[in-house]
């Protein structure tokens, strides 16, 4: 139901009186018909804590919205609503998504679930406890997931997305409530130690000013670490997974949808909410209306070179191209998640169109042949070997988010001019070296592990781009409007047609250009006169 928010919002839009009675009578009809045919326990919308957390902040939001502006329920009704958050509530606290070992976003956003919860349902029994475990598990997994340098740890962008909109949320509500937080019984903090992972709440609530003061850091540093990621043209590169998730959209896209990967400004508007004085967009303005966090702007350099170690992600901006390379351990702690086998790959665009794009996700359970080839290191462009076969999957269901070979990596040199990496996995190192230049960039891709292996690369370019092989000469590249060549030494070249997944379940067409050269597979890519 996270539609509902932008319901909410297009009815404070409305004029005419009469539709804005059918659009609240049709948000209503909506949640109560909900209510009717899904009870509490029963039917594939309470299979899932994650969505029904989700569920419960699109209503609480929906309702915020509209507060003081616009009556959503009578009296009757709104006791009604206040009972079914309950019926959300109660349920996410029996059947919290926690692990003592592996643990993520669905977890993180039924903390955040109760945590609005609690901060809504004033009076109820639970309030406190749900307050107390809301609050202390959100600060706590917000320093184990979000990395010192601001990416999530699932080494995902697109999840880096889904859980930093979460996190946005989540400290507004924090901001607004921190003087309660502060003198919270005691008796409460007891209560939600008892739920599953509320072993961590009295230690927090023990260093809360400093633990809050953390978090503000840390999201800070997010935020400038989102900010690298987007190109001009609004789309950020699909490192890992792409399912969509989004935690609290707020405005749809000229579709009607709230996954389109060109979103990347709204995404932003929530950072803007927390560290901007003047967010100019409804998730800023929205956040500012629950609270404004006292800290200066997050420091947002213009254009140049960043790193972001611990995610991996690098970055080099210069007049003609901007260009993002992963290169990390397998994510979520070396159990993969939502991370790909695509350690040493790369995202281009080229005066601001996309040249080179990652494969995406395609599907996760129903097609586990497609999940598997889309995660794949052969269908990246990091460099691979001469087997080219998956050896890095198990076959069975639960493996559809592991990774059995945890890739190492190790950054000999990196500057504003050059990176040289390598990473070893199941036991065969490869190593990159990429060196820019204004109007050209080199790479060098070489198998360590051994002198007479073939190595391969695999490029993905949108299928509007016209690619011709002039053999002798290399690969001339037509961007509509100017060209690009790629020369190198490779001893085989193959211009090919595949599918790539821009978002979850949506295959489109792209152009594969394939290069190999045994041990050391030298390339360049440049503008042609």
């Amino acid at each position: 139901m996270q539609h509902l928010p932008s319901m909410a919002l297009y009815v404070l839009t409305l004029e005419n009186a009469n539709q804005k009675r059918e659009t609240l009578a049709e948000m209503r009809n909506q949640i109560f018909d909900f209510c009717q045919a899904n009870p509490p326990g029963f039917g594939v919308n309470w299979a899932c804590p994650m969505d029904i957390s989700l569920r419960l902040i699109s209503w609480v939001v929906c309702y915020d919205l509209l507060r003081d502006k616009e009556v959503l329920f009578t009296s009757v009704e709104h006791k009604e609503f206040i009972a079914r958050l309950v019926d959300h509530a109660e349920y996410i606290e029996k059947h919290i998504e926690w692990n003592s070992s592996v643990r993520g976003n669905h977890y993180y956003i039924n903390c955040l679930g109760l945590f609005v919860a609690g901060a809504t349902l004033q009076g109820h029994p639970s309030q406190g406890k749900w307050l107390a475990y809301g609050a202390g598990t959100f600060l706590n997994e917000t320093s184990l997931q979000f990395l010192k340098s601001g990416g999530n740890f699932e080494s995902s962008t697109y999840y880096h997305r889904l859980m930093s909109e979460a996190a946005c949320f989540g400290m507004a509500v924090l901001m607004k409530y921190q003087s309660e937080l502060q003198t919270l019984s005691e008796l409460f903090i007891q209560q939600a130690s008892k739920i599953p992972g509320g072993d961590v709440v009295e230690g927090i609530f023990h260093q809360f000013p400093d633990m809050v003061a953390d978090t503000q850091d840390r999201l800070s540093k997010s935020y400038l670490f989102s900010v690298s990621l987007m190109n001009a043209g609004g789309v950020a590169p699909q490192f890992g997974d792409n399912d969509g998730g989004r935690s609290l959209p707020l405005v749809p896209d000229v579709k009607g949808c709230f996954d389109c990967p060109q979103d990347w400004p709204r995404h932003i508007g929530f950072w803007q909410g927390l560290f901007e004085k003047e967010g100019k967009t409804l998730e800023a303005q929205y956040l500012q209306s629950v609270a404004t966090c006292e800290q200066s702007s997050a420091p947002i350099e213009a254009g140049g070179y960043r790193i972001f170690p611990d995610f991996g992600l690098y970055v080099w901006q210069q007049v003609n191209y901007r260009f993002w390379l992963k290169a990390s351990s397998t994510g979520q702690h070396g159990n993969g998640g939502h991370d790909h086998c695509d350690c040493l790959s790369f995202e281009l665009s080229w005066k601001n169109k996309p040249l080179i794009i990652q494969p995406g996700t395609g599907v996760y359970t129903p097609l586990p042949t497609i999940r598997n080839k889309h995660r794949d290191a052969s269908f990246h462009n990091g460099p691979v070997g001469e087997k080219k076969v998956n050896h890095y999957f198990g076959k069975g269901p639960e493996e559809l988010f592991k990774i059995l070979h945890s890739a190492k990596v190790n950054i000999q040199s990196c500057n504003e001019h050059e990176i040289l990496a390598s990473f070893e996995q199941n036991g065969e190192v490869f190593s990159r070296s990429v060196r820019f230049k204004e109007d050209r960039i080199d790479f060098e891709d070489k198998c360590e592990t051994s002198p007479h292996e073939y190595v391969h690369v695999l490029l993905i370019l949108p299928a509007s781009l016209l690619i011709q092989d002039k053999e002798g000469e290399g690969v001339e590249i037509d961007m509509g409007g100017f060209l690009l060549q790629l020369k190198g030494n490779a001893s085989k070249i193959q211009i090919g047609r595949d599918e790539y997944s821009p978002t979850y379940g949506e295959f489109l067409p792209c152009v594969t250009l394939s290069l190999t050269q045994q041990n050391s597979l030298r390339w360049s890519i440049s503008e042609k006169a």
